[in-house]
């Protein structure tokens, strides 16, 4: 099963006291329904397997090291979808194809 869903808000969590997750984001579609969580785990721990729940919710872990990256994503482009491939448990947070240079400033 192969999910793409358009991502329309966010909220960043940072977390005190939990030692296996230091920042998380929640993904909402327009609708203001949950689609997505990202669970950022310390660079120094193995992540859990990448899943989706009976309702169509998607569960992506990645190293606490790549958050800056995924929130620079979130604030700066649109569209953007999560992306979730059930059968090799890959998951992405993907734009749209755009045209080189768009919205680009030197």
């Amino acid at each position: 099963m192969r999910i793409n869903k358009r991502i329309d808000r966010y909220l960043i969590t940072s977390h005190s006291g939990v030692p296996t997750t230091q920042v998380s984001i929640l993904l909402y579609d327009d609708n203001n329904a949950q689609i997505g969580h990202i669970i950022y785990r310390p660079d120094d721990q193995d992540l859990p397997e990448n899943r989706i729940t009976q309702t169509g919710m998607v569960f992506l872990y990645k190293h606490s090291s790549y958050a800056p990256v995924d929130i620079d994503i979130l604030r700066n482009e649109k569209p953007l979808f999560i992306q979730y491939n059930d059968n090799t448990k890959f998951g992405f947070i993907v734009t749209s194809a755009e045209p080189v240079g768009e919205e680009e400033l030197l």
